[in-house]
């Protein structure tokens, strides 16, 4: 800075780029209000003290070595850093910005970390949006299992198997008057007739002074009295014109959450005895809820290199709705495995599959049944509601009404057969849900104006009466109502096709149906209102902890992200669950369990076909496991003697079949208090 003859202030230094173009006798213009430009004549340079350069005012210049007032004292050797951020400007755009942040330690060994410094501007580019902050609303546990075994025939089954929850809305609005006018009239009648009568008693006086006079005779009345007889009548008539209408709006909202089955074919079969297989994704649906953010891609102006990604959120888009879908832990359940096993052999997830077991893969009957058991008594706890509703008129005297009985969160579940030969069968639940409200005003006008005639006539003591009144006007009602009403319905459905061709050619050309197989079983679907303990299983039971924990895909990274343990949203759930599995017996050897040798002596190829053999014996006899055992073993005694020293492997399976609820197999599927 060169110093002049006059004192500059400090708003009239010279920065020493300036200072370095300006010699002796150089003009020094002021462009303040004043204008009080200098006239260098001598001097040296200052340099200056302002917080004004290319670094912050926290850094000293190390090439020319002045300290100023905001340098700092550090204890340890810097770092800097350049970072890009986005920033909206007084006109609300988003423009990119380059910046430097420093990090050191104090003399005190304090550390610090100083941002913001402008290093110069960004290119922002608009690349597209992302979903960010989500939370977790509802899962699917895949599609209705299928049995991988039996997928062999065709290269692929995508959409084999498939669920849908669908929830709709319907609300309508109606608006009504009505007008009624019109004309009144009313003309009453009376006459009467009857016999009046009077009893007189007298006074003879005489008047005779003389001798000779005049007598006069005085009546006076003592005693009367009369009749009367009369007949009257009534007639009303009323004219009416009346005007009534009405106009409604309403709207139906579907939310429908739906899953397929997918998968590829294998290359190399991994049971060489079933062939090469179409093997199931094992894969889940989330629905999550979460914000939408605009991500920039922002670029040095001059090169239009890339410096950073940034994002920021979109506060035009509110919260909506994504779907992520998921691998479930394989130790959990396993699409395509119904039970442990896959034909005769063990999936290798599941190594003590052979050995029978009420909780493997989908195969959980005492689970199952447990849910099943406290569906139904939730579903019972309506008609105890609607019998509780008090609907006594005495307490309505006081001008209130009773209050409303409020909605109850309702689970579902449906249950399904699937043959092999063809037949199936759903029992499927909808729920419904309604609500009215009318909200009304009436007004009621009626005006009558007319005369009264009469008249009373006495003839020879009968006597009659007359008397006629008649009236006229009009009426006039108006009606103005509103009316909203509600409905609420929910549904589950799951439809499986699966491969009903499960034969294999014999040495003799015949078509049998291939050990192995399944030709039947029977699975429950449920539908789990939201509740907190469904968030639970999700994180802890359901998807992959692996892939949760590990995985870098975008749909991991938002899980991971939705992961509340404290606040424990609550989430609605669906899952499947197995309760019978049926498979095509191999011909007898000396490995096969006993049970397995006895059917194949007696023609029987599988399970499925001795519960079709015993059903017109057990059929109705499944409400009490004790009349259930008497029914089956009667069976069997009769008709099948064969397989009496079985008895007991038979039950076993005819009580997971007809899931009869008090047997001791599935003494664990009563719900807790």
């Amino acid at each position: 800075m060169a110093e002049a003859d006059t004192p500059m202030a400090p708003s009239r230094q010279l920065s020493i780029r300036q200072a370095a173009f300006i010699g002796v006798g150089a003009m020094v213009e002021d462009n303040g209000l004043r204008g009080n430009d200098l006239l260098l004549t001598g001097g040296g340079w200052v340099l200056s003290t302002a917080p004004i350069g290319e670094d912050t005012p926290l850094a000293r210049n190390a090439v020319l070595g002045l300290q100023t007032s905001f340098n700092g004292l550090i204890g340890s050797p810097p770092a800097a850093a350049e970072y890009a951020q986005l920033e909206t400007d007084a006109t609300g755009m988003t423009t990119g910005v380059l910046k430097r942040s420093y990090s050191f330690a104090d003399t005190t060994g304090g550390w610090h970390l100083v941002t913001g410094f402008k290093v110069g501007d960004l290119a922002t580019q608009w690349v597209g949006q992302v979903q960010f902050d989500p939370q977790l609303i509802g899962y699917l546990e895949g599609a209705p299992p299928v049995p991988s075994e039996n997928l062999t025939v065709q290269d692929s089954y995508t959409g084999t198997s498939s669920v849908a929850l669908a929830e709709a809305t319907t609300t309508t609005y109606t608006y009504a008057s009505t007008r009624d006018a019109g004309l009144n009239a009313s003309l009453e009648l009376s006459a009467g007739g009857g016999v009046q009568g009077q009893t007189f008693v007298g006074l003879l006086e005489l008047e005779a002074p003389l001798g000779i006079g005049i007598g006069v005779i005085e009546l006076t009345s003592a005693v009367g009295g009369s009749v009367k007889v009369g007949t009257k009548a009534n007639f009303e008539t009323s004219l009416s014109w009346l005007n009534d209408t009405s106009t409604g709006q309403g709207t139906t909202q579907a939310q429908v959450s739906s899953l397929k089955l997918t998968g590829s074919k294998e290359t190399t079969p991994a049971h060489p005895s079933l062939g090469a297989r179409f093997v199931p994704n094992n894969t889940g649906f989330a629905l999550v809820q979460s914000q939408t953010a605009d991500v920039y891609a922002l670029r040095l102006v001059h090169t239009g290199a890339l410096v950073a990604y940034q994002m920021t959120p979109d506060p035009n888009i509110p919260r909506d709705y994504n779907v992520i879908t998921f691998p479930i832990a394989p130790q959990y359940t396993k699409q395509g495995v119904l039970d442990g096993k896959v034909g005769a052999d063990v999936d290798p997830d599941y190594p003590n599959a052979q050995n029978y077991s009420p909780d493997v893969s989908y195969f959980k009957p005492i689970e199952a049944y447990g849910l099943k058991t406290q569906i139904e008594q939730e579903q019972q706890k309506l008609a105890t509601l609607f019998a509780q509703h008090n609907v006594d008129p005495t307490q309505l005297s006081g001008g209130q009404l009773p209050g409303l009985v409020a909605p109850i969160k309702r689970d579902l579940v449906n249950n399904y057969v699937w043959t092999a030969d063809g037949g199936q069968f759903a029992e499927t639940t909808s729920t419904l849900d309604t609500y009215s409200e009318s909200v009304g005003g009436a007004y009621h006008f009626q005006g009558l104006a007319g005369g009264t005639v009469s008249a009373d006539v006495s003839v020879y003591g009968v006597a009659a009466n007359f008397e006629l009144s008649a009236m006229f006007g009009g009426h006039l009602d108006l009606s103005v109502t509103k009316a909203m009403d509600s409905q609420d319905s929910f549904r589950v459905d799951a439809i499986v096709g699966g491969e009903q061709d499960i034969t294999t050619v014999d040495g003799t050309g015949q078509h049998v149906k291939a050990p192995g197989k399944v030709d039947a079983y029977r699975w429950l679907t449920f539908y789990l209102s939201p509740r907190p303990d469904n968030y639970d299983a999700f994180y802890n039971q359901v998807v992959d902890p692996i892939w949760l924990a590990q995985s870098s895909d975008p749909a991991a990274v938002a899980l991971r992200q939705a992961r509340q343990d404290g606040k424990r949203p609550a989430a609605w759930r669906v899952l499947h669950r197995v309760t019978y599995v049926s498979r095509v017996l191999a011909p007898p050897s000396s490995t096969q369990q006993p049970l397995e040798q006895a059917l194949a002596s007696l023609n029987i190829s599988s399970n499925y076909e001795l519960i079709r053999t015993l059903e017109p014996f057990v059929r109705g006899r499944t409400a009490q496991y004790a009349d259930f055992v008497a029914a089956v073993r009667n069976a069997v005694t009769t008709y099948l003697p064969d397989l009496l020293p079985d008895i007991d492997d038979i039950l076993a399976f005819l009580v997971l079949y007809y899931g009869v609820s008090d047997a001791p197999q599935l003494a664990g599927a009563q719900p807790s208090a």
